[in-house]
């Protein structure tokens, strides 16, 4: 992990595809400000008058949303920003206090409104910067807040349904959808969401997709919780090991519902963008909590073959990754074999150990050998009497 802010307190509180970091850092001991991490350079953004503000969300444009205070309102923290083009500006809210919560890459920001004496006024949309109500066709709308929203413009948010609890709503195309009790937690492109499941005791995180529920497995633990999907079908969450009921897990489940155990974490993780990389925060032996960033990545069992097709007597460079722990892994005591038919790999189909690095990384180079006949072979990766569960494929032409 990368702390992002050495010296002073931080949080990350959401990443994009660029690798950009947006959550706030602090001032002193009451106050801060929202932040942006490009390219390892922190800038400060400020607020919208007040001596507070946090970034909650940023998208792939770079255009981040937030919370602020106002001058002479310190008190008061639910005024929604909007940094565009490295300008901060205030949404509006109709005389009520606001909160976003996401926003896509076409700039539909999501959240939802508060009355000045504190009462829930229902979910909300600004589209082009103009504020639209959103009023889920069932249970009470005035509880309803939306949680994200996708680049397809579909809106996940919960309300409380009146003697049932709080239900997931999905709003595609003006008709709301309910997903049963529970709270949201994320939406991706595809439609996939995450929600906390409150049916059962205790409560689990689900993968739900079209129509279908997914129990996310756990190291041990059924309370489970998520907090992030990508676009890949990747879910981040925290997690308590019952083996150490006080010391917490940072996880992921892949698209297969596989759980990776990341490793102890005393912080949450927040975020998850397409190419992997976590954002959160940890709590220090000082007291205070300071953004990180972290690479789900070397988890990731995956082969590659350079050049795809080759003739009968040619050289390839084979390679990859076979980590050392998680679902797809070699331990690094045992040895990682290539494996196909007995035509590339005579004798008989085994061949050359990879020689993986401490992050498991091989790189290999092999000649096929002249009599090869033409097609399509797979090539995967054995370990200690067993398949790793990784494959791909090279053209013999």
């Amino acid at each position: 992990m990368t702390d992002l802010a050495p010296g002073t307190g931080s949080a990350a509180t959401a990443i994009n595809d660029h690798g950009d970091i947006v959550g706030s850092i602090a001032i002193d001991d009451l106050h801060t400000h929202a932040a942006l991490w490009r390219h390892g350079t922190l800038t400060d953004l400020g607020t919208l008058g007040g001596s507070s503000a946090t970034a909650t969300a940023i998208n792939a444009r770079g255009d981040v949303i937030g919370q602020s205070s106002l001058a002479g309102h310190d008190d008061d923290g639910q005024h929604v920003f909007w940094w565009h083009g490295g300008i901060l500006t205030e949404l509006p809210a109709q005389g009520n206090r606001a909160y976003a919560n996401a926003l896509n890459d076409h700039g539909d920001i999501v959240g939802g409104l508060v009355s000045p004496d504190g009462q829930d006024q229902g979910a909300a949309l600004w589209r082009r910067g103009r504020l639209v109500r959103l009023e889920p066709t069932f249970g009470d709308p005035g509880t309803a807040v939306a949680i994200r929203v996708n680049n397809r413009g579909q809106v996940l948010g919960s309300l409380n349904v009146p003697g049932s609890g709080w239900h997931v709503f999905l709003l595609t195309g003006g008709v709301y959808a309910d997903l049963g009790v529970g709270t949201a937690v994320d939406l991706n492109d595809r439609g996939e969401v995450v929600l906390i499941d409150y049916s059962v005791t205790p409560s689990r995180a689900v993968r739900w997709y079209r129509g279908t529920k997914t129990e996310l497995p756990s190291l041990g633990n059924p309370d489970t919780s998520a907090s992030d999907i990508n676009n890949r079908g990747q879910i981040v969450g925290t997690l308590t090991s019952p083996a150490a009921p006080h010391e917490n897990h940072a996880v992921a489940w892949t698209a297969a519902n596989e759980v990776i155990d990341v490793g102890p974490l005393a912080g949450q993780v927040t975020r998850i963008n397409e190419h992997g990389r976590m954002v959160g925060y940890v709590n220090t032996p000082t007291g205070n909590l300071h953004a990180v960033v972290s690479d789900l990545a070397g988890h990731d069992a995956h082969l590659f073959v350079r050049p795809r097709a080759v003739r009968p007597g040619g050289n390839v460079l084979i390679g990859g990754q076979i980590p050392t722990s998680g679902p797809q892994a070699c331990p690094v005591a045992d040895q990682a074999v290539l494996t196909s038919t007995a035509a590339l790999f005579p004798p008989d189909g085994f061949g050359p150990v990879a020689q993986r690095s401490g992050s498991g990384r091989f790189l290999i180079a092999y000649r096929v050998p002249s009599s090869t006949p033409r097609g399509t072979y797979l090539i995967g990766v054995r370990c200690s009497g067993g398949n790793v569960g990784v494959s791909t494929t090279m053209r013999v032409v």
